[in-house]
């Protein structure tokens, strides 16, 4: 059944976001690690950054950002595949 060529794309979405997960993205600190953010942005803006909900780091996204685009991504792919998987499996005629 998943084998069909018109569920095969809504299992791909779903195996993908449950794969990976959803990335948050940090911008200029991407691959430093905490002691080395601190050393080149300070402590005070680090726990900030760690902390906060809507400040994101330089060229990086903020918690806040990360929700919405991964709540969009979900309903807009997610939600249909389910929803046509739901029809597909259950609404045999």
């Amino acid at each position: 059944m998943f084998a069909t060529p018109s569920l095969q794309p809504c299992v791909q979405n779903i195996i993908y976001l449950c794969h990976t997960g959803y990335h948050f993205r940090y911008g200029e600190l991407q691959g430093l690690n905490k002691q080395e953010t601190a050393q080149r942005y300070g402590k005070e803006q680090v726990h900030e950054w760690r902390r906060s909900y809507n400040i994101p780091p330089p060229n990086g996204e903020s918690l806040e950002m990360c929700a919405e685009r991964a709540v969009a991504y979900f309903r807009d792919q997610v939600c249909s595949c389910i929803d046509f998987l739901c029809h597909a499996l259950f609404n045999k005629e």
